[in-house]
């Protein structure tokens, strides 16, 4: 036999049966028992004491909570409207707890506002250090060196600490395709489903075998396996979301509502990593045939440090607030030069967060890229610092309690410079992210349409009218950095989106894929705000749109998406139909809390062109094309009647 060592086996003990105790051995036992057991006891009382103090100070630290709901309360007593919470005396816990949710929601961003325009104070006097450093050691050599007394000052030299440890590495060129070129050659399950989907082949979806492609298939960098079909054609992540496209913009809350699309579509697969930014051009020929177009720009949809592929991540951020341009921003040129604007062209930017930013520095710099920009609208963007010329029309959204926007530490312009500023409702729960959220900034610009809150206001949307209206084409680009080959996922930590009951997003699917009529499902998160705050989608391609609207009941739906939303930092539903023999027509929902534990929930259509619209008659009646609004009480999705209030 061929010994342990011979075969290369480490050291081992071999099996053996175990006896009784030896009385040395017991003896051995019994002294360590007599000796240590003060010792444990000693330990013992230790624990006991810490535990008494940890007691006292949840005691103080609830006396301190109950003390500062009252001052709060008392504080605010007069305060007209009672925003985001109508505040009762702090007498049970359920009051204590709202008006301390209430000082919260104020506290952070007046806290960001402040510590902004103090930081420079705070921390120049340690980068003048790294300053002096950076003389004897090159690993702190990071322009500028002295002058670092303003924010983006400090931004900047941060961001090239940062670099020379391959952190917040922006690149210098950006690679930009057609979305659907782009999407051929990197996912081409989807576009093959894509096109089947919108033909009018009776025929079930039989997709080409991988050796049509041209040999092996290559997923998620298994470039040496030989990869046959897929086993579940209809189960690939993202044919959903893919097929189920907005074919215009008509109004302002459309435009974010498209903003909001052009997000999610940066991750084709649905695995939560940021593939590519994608850049939507509107291209429109108004009544007088002159063209205008609307660009849109992505938000952040990574928040991991470490650059990747799609170049609207927390680095293009970081560089952009430095004061130089991010790669995102020379990708968004080279798709406005793709897409054929021309000089003299005029030209509405728009973007939320990050996009809103880029916004500003591309109206700033309008005149030397030769395009003629004259409107700007953004949502959520600390645009304070941008110097954007006269001619331009600067219509910005910024939420009370969104902390983003004030990131600057500048207020926005007011010359030229249009601020609206709104409360939407907030969730009972009190979450942060709801001021920073995309889709709640939808409902702001739906309110300031339909009723402008002033003349200039009033006067911007006109001047803007040309760019929404019938006759649009729709040019989506995808974005990527030429030297970077990774997807980095939208958070750095991996967080799991299980839910207690065990709901999650793919039994979910597996589920809604079992009903009648069902082609194809995708359930998945968006990022849109705060890195944390996420908003559950449920896309379904059925058969046909009538019968199932009839025969499948949404609340079923709704409460299945609820025990999503319930769980881990959640803040609202977005779900959106499309059937096959009206795959012109869309239906669509979003529901989110709101402050009084109500469900607020809008209900509507999209369609690709007024034809659409008017071959949908009967839709329409019931499904208002610009859109229902209702609210639920508490519990509705169990109650059979589901009736708005």
């Amino acid at each position: 036999m061929t010994s342990a060592r011979a075969v290369g086996v480490g050291p081992r003990l071999p099996p053996r049966v175990l006896d009784a105790p030896s009385l040395g051995r017991r003896l051995l036992v019994a002294v360590g028992l007599v000796a240590l057991a003060p010792v444990a006891l000693m330990i013992g009382l230790l624990l006991a004491a810490l535990a008494l103090a940890g007691l006292a100070l949840a005691m103080l630290i609830w006396l301190l909570r109950a003390v500062w709901a009252w001052c709060w309360f008392l504080a605010t007593r007069g305060r007209h409207p009672d925003y985001p919470f109508r505040l009762r005396p702090p007498t049970h816990p359920a009051a204590r707890l709202a008006a301390l949710r209430d000082a919260r929601m104020h506290a952070v961003p007046f806290g960001a506002d402040a510590g902004t325009r103090l930081i420079a104070f705070l921390l120049a006097p340690t980068a003048l250090t790294i300053s002096v450093l950076g003389i004897f050691l090159p690993s702190f050599r990071a322009r500028p060196y002295f002058w670092v007394f303003t924010p983006p000052r400090l931004v900047a030299k941060f961001v090239r600490l940062a670099e020379m440890r391959g952190l917040l590495v922006d690149g210098t060129d950006a690679v930009v395709r057609p979305y659907d070129e782009w999407l051929r050659a990197e996912f081409p399950e989807i576009p093959q489903f894509v096109a089947w989907w919108r033909s009018s082949d009776p025929a079930p979806y039989d997709p080409l075998p991988p050796a049509s492609g041209g040999g092996a298939v290559t997923e998620a960098g298994l470039d040496r396996l030989q990869l046959g079909a897929h086993p579940d054609p209809l189960g690939h992540p993202g044919l959903a979301m893919a097929a189920i496209r907005r074919r215009s913009v008509r109004s302002l809350r459309e435009l974010f509502v498209s903003q909001n699309e052009v997000d999610d579509r940066g991750d084709p697969d649905l695995d939560d990593r940021a593939d590519a930014g994608i850049i939507r051009i509107v291209e429109r020929v108004t009544d007088t045939a002159e063209r205008v177009w609307i660009v849109h720009i992505p938000s952040t949809q990574s928040f991991d440090p470490r650059s990747g592929l799609a170049p609207n991540d927390i680095t293009a951020g970081l560089v952009a607030s430095s004061g130089n341009q991010p790669t995102l921003a020379r990708a968004v040129l080279s798709a406005m030069a793709q897409s054929g604007i021309r000089a003299g062209e005029r030209v509405l930017i728009s973007g939320f967060s990050l996009g809103g930013i880029i916004a500003a520095e591309l109206a700033t710099t309008s005149v030397e890229t030769g395009y003629a920009v004259t409107h700007v609208i953004t949502a959520g963007a600390p645009t304070g610092r941008a110097h954007v010329p006269q001619n331009v029309r600067v219509l910005s959204f910024e939420h009370a309690l969104d902390a983003f926007p004030r990131l600057d530490g500048r207020r926005n312009p007011v010359d030229g410079w249009i601020t609206v500023t709104a409360g939407p409702p907030v969730p009972h729960q009190g979450r942060l992210g709801f001021a920073h959220h995309l889709p709640s900034y939808a409902e702001t610009a739906a309110s300031v349409e339909a009723e402008p809150p002033d003349a200039r206001v009033r006067e911007f949307l006109d001047t803007a009218r040309d760019f929404f209206g019938p006759g649009q084409t729709i040019h989506d680009f995808a974005a990527t950095r030429a030297d970077e080959s990774v997807a980095r996922p939208a958070l750095p930590v991996l967080v799991r989106w299980v839910h207690e009951d065990g709901i999650t997003a793919r039994t979910l699917q597996a589920a809604l894929r079992r009903v009648s009529g069902v082609v194809a499902v995708d359930i998945y998160a968006s990022h849109i705000g705060y890195p944390t705050a996420v908003r559950w989608n449920a896309d379904i391609l059925i058969e046909r749109l009538e019968p199932w609207l009839r025969n499948v009941d949404r609340r079923i739906v709704y409460r299945s998406l609820v025990g999503l939303l319930e769980q881990r930092r959640a803040v609202g539903l977005h779900l959106r139909i499309q059937a096959r023999d009206a795959v012109d027509v869309t239906w669509e929902a979003t529901l989110h809390r709101t402050g009084d534990g109500r469900w607020h929930e809008r209900v509507g259509l999209d369609f690709a062109g007024p034809e659409a619209e008017q071959q949908s008659g009967p839709l329409i009646e019931q499904y208002s094309s610009s859109a229902r609004v209702g609210y639920y009480p508490e519990g509705s999705w169990d109650d059979a009647t589901f009736e708005p209030a």
